[in-house]
């Protein structure tokens, strides 16, 4: 989706659209490693916040994150249920420091079921067409 003036424009047929994922992980090691794979396979940049975990997940994802560009850990921690103040914060980051143009929040359960990423990519492009979308300010 490219921005221009009042306007939100669909990107043009052919073009790699920048996709980017806030993903919320508390005590998911059972998981974290089936989920930190299904974001690479759809995501180029990724702000992961580990709440308090206390079984691994935090350094599966340190390692995950070490290992690909444009994706961080969050350590938030304190408990408590601060999901909103937390995921505004990450997309704001996100939009400021990245080129992403589409933006996803996912906790560690969710899994997006598409069959590749390409499709996964055709699908957001269709619904970011002038007719899907309205810029309001």
């Amino acid at each position: 989706m490219r921005a221009h003036g009042d306007m939100i424009e669909a990107a043009p047929p052919g073009t790699i659209l920048i996709l980017a994922v806030v993903a919320l992980v508390r005590n998911e090691a059972d998981i974290i490693h089936l989920f930190l794979d299904a974001l690479g396979r759809l995501f180029d940049h990724a702000v992961i916040v580990d709440q308090c975990s206390t079984d691994g997940t935090r350094e599966a994802v340190a390692d995950a994150c070490a290992s690909r560009p444009g994706w961080a850990i969050w350590k938030l921690e304190t408990a408590g249920y601060h999901h909103s103040q937390v995921s505004t914060v990450a997309l704001r980051q996100l939009m400021d420091r990245s080129d992403a143009e589409h933006v996803a929040f996912l906790d560690a359960d969710e899994f997006i079921d598409t069959p590749a990423r390409s499709a996964f990519a055709k699908s957001l492009a269709t619904l970011a067409a002038p007719e899907h979308v309205w810029l309001l300010r």
